[in-house]
């Protein structure tokens, strides 16, 4: 990156002030918002559509070790919020990696910024390395620069990027997300990878596949640590139209969700009780599978 790393620090510290700005506007919109309005509803919409995508083409910018304490800052400032709006109890490791998966994998559609930075990283670099090479003198990014055992690597390597580029590639590959001599992406080790090979076209769109490989890899990584009750739960709502209304704009009052029916939505699908904590009654449903199917009935709290 241009500048220095304290310069790098404080540029994305001034855009993360700025994003927590925001998220705190949303919150307090939603707050001020009249009682009989759908206000976490449509809170949820603004933090997914004009919140979450904000920051996205800085992990296109920087190398994924510059954006990394950057990335987990604001995926942990949206969770929190999202949070607030929806009135969660304390979220659970499970129910934090469930709450960052897509809507078609069971999760909130809170995708993690951290955990997709590599594939931005490598992603920028598919499309625009080749007007780089274009661009600058003969030899400075070319195969030989991307080749570890290459004679160039030593110089290279000082420079950093094509170092973070390569390291990129191989956090990739340890999720399950190759890139195949085409640059085809793939979810299995391939005989042939990619090379970066001199003279390729620009691979474009290859963010979003990659993307999805290390999505996939996080759905199998929660089931592997769900109960048996929870596995069932997740993949419930991964089914079709199951989280279709968390993208459900309030139009009109069929499409609208009071702030309690939202709050309710939100638990059921992560696997909390349905009642605050300290709130519930004898006849509240279990959710957890605490020895119980969720949907039967239990002895609750006062």
């Amino acid at each position: 990156p241009l500048g220095t790393g304290r310069f790098v620090a404080g540029f994305l510290a001034s855009k993360l002030e700025k994003f927590e700005a925001f998220l705190a506007e949303v919150e307090r919109t939603a707050e001020e918002a009249a009682p009989h309005l759908p206000r976490a509803q449509s809170g949820n919409l603004l933090l997914r559509t004009c919140g979450l995508g904000r920051l996205t083409h800085l992990t296109r910018l920087l190398p994924p070790a510059a954006t990394a304490a950057f990335a987990t800052a604001a995926d942990d400032a949206a969770l929190a919020t999202f949070a607030k709006l929806a009135n969660l109890d304390a979220l659970t490791p499970c129910q934090e990696k469930q709450a960052r998966l897509s809507l078609r994998r069971g999760g909130l559609g809170l995708r993690s910024l951290h955990e997709r930075r590599e594939a931005a990283w490598v992603g920028s670099w598919l499309t625009t390395l080749p007007r780089v090479r274009a661009s600058c003198p003969a030899g400075w990014a070319d195969k030989a620069t991307l080749t570890r055992s290459g004679p160039a690597w030593r110089e290279e390597g000082r420079r950093g990027w094509a170092t973070a580029l390569l390291n990129a590639c191989d956090a990739l590959a340890a999720r399950g997300a190759y890139l195949d001599t085409d640059g085809a992406v793939a979810a299995d080790p391939l005989d042939e990878p990619w090379a970066w090979e001199d003279g390729f076209a620009p691979l474009r769109k290859k963010q979003g596949e990659l993307s999805q490989k290390l999505e996939d890899a996080s759905l199998r990584e929660l089931l592997h640590a769900e109960t048996q009750t929870g596995k069932a739960r997740v993949r419930s709502c991964g089914g079709p139209g199951a989280g279709a209304w968390l993208s459900a704009i309030p139009a009109d009052a069929g499409l609208s969700f009071s702030d309690e029916d939202f709050s309710i939505a939100a638990r059921f699908r992560l696997g909390q009780h349905l009642c605050l904590g300290g709130q519930q009654c004898g006849n509240c449903y279990a959710t957890t599978g605490d020895g119980r199917r969720a949907g039967e009935r239990c002895q609750g709290r006062l």
